[in-house]
């Protein structure tokens, strides 16, 4: 009454616009990575197509998949793309023939099983860690496209740590590669104590404006892998995300389902805070020296 995973195989559909586009990013290697290694323990075998930089059509990936005895999909975000939200659509596959996961964020219309950080709790575990390392004016920087992929998560959770109070000392800035000279007057408006930011090359915007890092602005990521040992921030824990998809889906394919379900069902994994040195903690201000006091004249 259980799937047999002697030769049975899953399918990793990277949707990346190249094939080492992966390799770029903490999350996409950490996906990937997590994926397999959770497959390979549970005796599947593991496949990874790349149906946008291949060109593959609908028909065309859905046989071929079909044709090698393929049930079961991975669908991992693809961080290059800026939906409105995340769409199945986006995948050139007809997913009514198979079990599906989505990894990292949640498709609609219609929904599939999904497992993701829980990217709210990591917004406010940075906050909360920021504070207590003694930074009182942090600023977040975030790429549009990542806001609007994870509904705003990251914000919220960033600025809400002392809710229902209202707690932003400096507004968030929306910028993406390109977008220097917006992060420059931002910066000079606000002068934050401590950037954060989705991804690392905001850290090199900070250095090109000669801002010493992390003596006059720290900086945190919200994306943090072994590969920033220099960097403090958030480990979404993106490979224990992609292993928890695998064992959504091995559970559908236990249970012979295929297509949309009813109800789609999603498993948020939380991160870590891990310590670096480019966010020390800040050396309480000194309090100021008391005056002398003064000696009472004597006659």
């Amino acid at each position: 009454g259980h799937v047999d995973a002697t030769g049975a195989c899953l399918a990793y559909l990277d949707m990346s616009p190249r094939h080492d586009f992966w390799r770029g990013y903490a999350v996409t290697r950490k996906f990937y990575q997590g994926a397999r290694a959770r497959a390979a323990a549970l005796g599947f075998g593991f496949e990874r197509f790349f149906p946008a930089a291949d060109g593959f059509s609908r028909e065309r990936l859905t046989g071929m998949l079909e044709a090698r005895g393929i049930r079961g999909l991975l669908l991992p975000v693809h961080v290059e793309h800026e939906p409105e939200r995340l769409s199945l659509a986006d995948f050139p596959v007809d997913l009514t023939h198979f079990a599906s996961v989505a990894i990292g964020g949640e498709y609609m219309d219609p929904g599939v099983h999904f497992a993701s950080n829980s990217q709210y709790m990591s917004g406010r575990m940075a906050r909360q860690h920021l504070r207590a390392l003694g930074y009182a004016r942090p600023g977040l920087v975030i790429e549009p496209k990542v806001d609007r992929g994870t509904d705003a998560h990251f914000q919220a959770g960033f600025f809400s740590d002392r809710w229902p109070e209202p707690d932003i000392p400096v507004p968030m800035l929306f910028a993406k590669p390109g977008d220097e000279a917006a992060f420059a007057a931002w910066y000079r408006a606000h002068r934050p104590d401590c950037v954060v930011a989705n991804f690392p090359y905001v850290r090199e915007w900070l250095e090109g404006l000669r801002v010493a890092v992390p003596r006059q602005c720290a900086f945190a990521i919200l994306d943090w892998d072994e590969s920033m040992p220099a960097l403090a921030g958030v480990d979404q824990r993106s490979d224990a995300v992609a292993a928890a998809a695998v064992d959504l889906l091995v559970a559908q394919l236990d249970r012979n389902e295929v297509g949309f379900p009813p109800i789609a069902h999603g498993v948020f994994i939380e991160g870590v805070w891990v310590d670096g040195p480019s966010a020390p903690p800040r050396a309480p201000a000194k309090p100021a020296a008391a005056a002398p006091r003064r000696q009472a004249a004597r006659g």
